[in-house]
């Protein structure tokens, strides 16, 4: 076992699972892979090649499997025909066109899923089935029938589609298409010989739809080994988790989506043209399909519940028709004897009391049975057959009970009454329409019949004629056919005037009642005339009201549209004003950033130009500075050294106005006589006077150094004449009026 499993190059993961699955994980192994594993201990060489070239050849079968799938699905992976072509070839179609072309892509590319399942199930399924658990063609047939005629219609029809495709490719171009005839595959697909073997196929398919899945299911709950095949195929990549149960219901739903695609095709398709008449014809013929399938469906459904009906029906109940004859639970299915309705209903006894009955309608007789311990048996209610012939059967509506009827059966030991009650009064004329049906082909049935065996039995007696008198002399088969005819033309004749004219054919009371049922059918047939004209003029009134609101929604329609076109030309217009101005405004924002940056420009050269000026400034400030220090210190050394110092103008200076302070002196005269090289002139005593006073009160505090002090000390230590200082006093005080009288003038 473990030689197995680690020799096996595996490259499809699927089938790799499957074997762990099966074996490895769970410890269960159907036959299948006993088979397989099932050699001679003492040999594991021819164990391990043996089951490596078995899953080698299972994988080449998977992958070539795989390719197929995959090409049928080539050209179509995109999920729309918009996609699947260039966008500048989309712009060159109308929104109608391009509608119309993506519904009959999404008809190709579910055409295409529906092979793709179709294929899985035959090539898959049925093929591990057949080979895995040997089950034979009648039981593959039961779970899938008519797999093979599927396949092969759907892939001749998705061929015709792709080889349409094909023909409608750009030139040079190997996907923009555009289809515009579509309308002659599918009339082929679904008429003549195609149509035929599509209604057989697809009716015996939807028919056993049930019985394929019961089987199916009864399989997966009974046989291990088929539950185990199941999970190992549903894990393969290429099943993609379909189970049969679902591949069933997708086939069974196919036949029903091509009305719907149809439609949107001939919706987006414009009228009056010849596709669109096509197209037409088309869907008409898709769904005739489609009632014929449903038609097998019901018939097939209804012998299955004919036959469920017979197989609880007890086998030694039996039942009696009106003229003598017994009736078997055999009988109920024997011969071309089929259900054609049935239901619950009510028989109503001579005491009164209701019954519960199951009526059963078939073509030729109405069965009443009575359920009695979860079994059927033939009911047996005031002794009356529970069997009635359909022959002379005659059903009318109870006068003043809207959901009962009378059923009268004539024979000929007299007529027989049954009342029969429904659930609902839909329910008895759903009943009535049915059994009159029924009796009226039950009626031509049988005269078929009889002229039938009549025909022959005279065409057989002129021919052992023929061949008696003249045993040497044998007529062509065309003349003899032709005399045939012309004798059961009369021989149909003579037997409808014997019928009419043959007397004491019927008893008297039996006619009353079919003339008395004649009389009221005629009546009956009035009233569904007159019913029917009134009906019809409901209906044109409402055909005429609908068209009113039709008309009146075609109008609102057309006023919402040109609202619609204003409201569009409206905002075009203001999408185009709100495009200028917003260009305006781009254009305002650019020419306020250039004037920005340029008042930026500026601002920064503004800003240069205060710094060199206030740079110039201080440097002017700094070289004035030194300079009238200097010359103070020259100023003060003159008058200190000067043999004929002037007294006053000492002595007015010093009342004009006071020293700086020592500390600020010194510093200031600190400097060297180095840095004042020329001494300026000397002025004459007045003009030096306001001169001095004018540059002290422009000279800072912090100038006067104590060169000024020392010159102060000097000029104290002298001795001022008495009238010196007193001329001094005086020439002060007029110094002081008229620097006051000159202050008072510049104010």
């Amino acid at each position: 076992m473990k030689n197995v499993l680690l020799i096996l190059p595996r490259n499809d993961c699927g089938v790799c699972m499957l074997m762990f699955s099966g074996s490895s994980i769970t410890g269960e192994m159907d036959e299948v892979d006993a088979f397989r594993m099932k050699r001679p201990t003492d040999d594991p060489v021819s164990l391990a090649s043996t089951t490596a070239e078995s899953l080698i050849d299972e994988d080449a079968y998977y992958t070539t499997v795989r390719g197929e799938l995959e090409a049928i699905v080539q050209d179509f992976e995109v999920e729309s025909w918009s996609l699947a072509v260039d966008q500048d070839f989309l712009k060159k179609h109308s929104k109608e066109i391009i509608k119309r072309q993506d519904v009959i892509y999404e008809l190709i590319q579910t055409e295409i899923h529906h092979v793709r399942t179709l294929k899985i199930m035959l090539l898959v399924y049925a093929r591990d089935l057949r080979e895995a658990l040997q089950l034979d063609d009648r039981k593959l047939d039961c779970l899938f029938p008519q797999l093979d005629s599927l396949l092969e219609l759907h892939s001749h029809f998705l061929s015709r589609l792709r080889e349409r495709r094909a023909e409608s490719l750009q030139p040079g171009s190997d996907h923009n298409y555009a289809i515009h005839k579509l309308s002659d595959i599918l009339i082929s697909q679904f008429s003549g010989e195609l149509g035929e073997r599509m209604k057989e196929s697809y009716g015996d398919f939807c028919s056993r739809h049930t019985e394929a899945v019961n089987y199916y299911k009864e399989q997966q709950q009974s046989n291990k080994k088929f539950q185990n095949l199941m999970r190992k195929i549903s894990n393969l990549p290429i099943v993609r988790r379909l189970c049969v149960p679902e591949c069933i219901l997708l086939v069974t739903q196919r036949i029903t989506k091509y009305p719907v695609l149809l439609e949107r095709i001939l919706h987006n398709t414009e009228a009056g043209t010849e596709e669109h008449e096509g197209l037409a014809q088309a869907l008409n013929l898709i769904k005739d399909v489609i009632v014929q399938v449903d038609a097998q469906v019901s018939l097939y459904e209804k012998e299955a519940r004919l036959r469920d009906i017979a197989s609880k029906v007890e086998p030694k109940s039996l039942g009696k028709i009106k003229d003598g004859r017994v009736f078997r639970k055999e009988d109920l299915s024997q011969g071309r004897r089929k259900l054609l309705f049935e239901g619950m209903v009510n028989w109503k006894a001579a005491s009164g009391r209701l019954k519960d009955i199951l009526a059963l309608l078939l073509t030729d007789v109405l069965v009443l049975l009575q359920e009695k311990d979860q079994r059927y048996v033939f009911s047996t209610v005031d002794n009356k057959p529970s069997v009635i012939s359909l022959q002379k059967l005659i059903v009318r509506e109870v006068a003043h009970e809207e959901r009962a009827m009378f059923l009268i059966c004539a024979s000929s030991k007299g007529p027989e009454m049954y009342e029969i009650h429904t659930a609902s009064k839909e329910e008895r004329n759903t009943w009535i329409t049915h059994i009159r049906q029924a009796v009226e082909r039950s009626v031509s049935d049988c005269n078929h019949i009889c002229v039938c065996s009549t025909v022959s039995l005279v065409t057989r007696k002129r021919l052992t004629t023929i061949q008696t008198s003249s045993p040497f002399c044998l007529l062509p088969p065309q003349a003899i056919i032709s005399q045939q005819d012309s004798h059961i033309e009369l021989q149909r004749a003579s037997l409808l005037t014997a019928e009419r004219d043959r007397p004491g054919s019927r008893n008297r009371g039996t006619d009353v009642l079919l003339e008395q049922e004649k009389q009221r059918n005629v009546e009956k047939h009035r009233e569904e005339l007159a019913n029917f004209q009134r009906l019809q003029n409901q209906h044109r009134q409402q055909q005429a009201r609908w068209e009113r609101e039709r008309e009146k929604q075609r109008r609102q329609a057309e006023a919402a549209e040109q609202r619609l076109k204003e409201r569009e030309e409206e905002c075009r217009r203001l999408e185009l004003r709100l495009a200028e101005e917003r260009q305006e405004l781009e254009r305002q924002r650019q020419t306020y950033q250039q004037d920005l940056e340029r008042l930026r420009e500026s601002t920064r050269v503004v800003e240069k130009e205060k710094e060199r000026l206030e740079q110039q400034r201080k440097l002017k400030k700094h070289n004035t500075m030194p300079n009238t220090a200097a010359w103070y210190a020259q100023e003060a050394g003159q008058l200190s050294s000067s043999s004929s110092f002037n007294g006053e103008l000492l002595l007015g200076r010093a009342g004009d106005q006071k020293l700086p302070h020592k500390s600020h002196l010194r510093a200031s005269l600190s400097a060297s006589r180095a840095d004042y090289p020329e001494r300026p002139e000397v002025q004459s005593r007045r003009e030096s006077s306001c001169g001095t006073l004018s540059a002290k009160t422009e000279v800072p505090i912090h100038l006067i150094s104590t060169t000024n002090q020392l010159h102060k000390q000097g000029s104290v230590q002298q001795q001022i004449p008495t009238k010196l200082a007193a001329l001094s006093k005086g020439k002060e005080k007029s110094g002081k009026g008229k620097s006051s009288h000159r202050t008072d003038s510049r104010g």
